[in-house]
């Protein structure tokens, strides 16, 4: 199920105006499928098409012995500036934004 804890919420928040993932992001519903891709160190959320919709936070790993079979987005959250502690404000485009939370299946 769709946890607050293991996306990066404020991703969305640092994309710079004309970005093509705020469009992405906009035009997703729940229930799309995606797919979670790793990026060095980090691992993103794609839309079937390969555009990123979001970033899994710094914290989150795949299940250990397990393989990802699906994804879909679970959720869409509206997440704002004000709840972003202070320090990190300065790295943020806009006041609000959406953030898609995935559903991810392993096995």
């Amino acid at each position: 199920m769709p946890n607050l804890k293991t996306v990066d919420l404020s991703w969305e928040g640092r994309l710079r105006p004309g970005d093509p993932s705020l469009a992405a992001i906009s035009a997703a519903k729940v229930g799309d499928p995606i797919q979670i891709v790793r990026d060095g160190p980090l691992w993103m959320i794609q839309d079937k098409q390969g555009q990123a919709l979001g970033r899994m936070a710094r914290s989150w790993s795949p299940p250990e012995g397990l393989s990802f079979l699906r994804g879909e987005v679970g959720a869409i959250v509206r997440w704002r500036k004000s709840d972003n502690q202070e320090e990190f404000r300065v790295h943020l485009h806009r006041d609000v934004w959406e953030a898609v939370l995935p559903e991810l299946v392993f096995g």
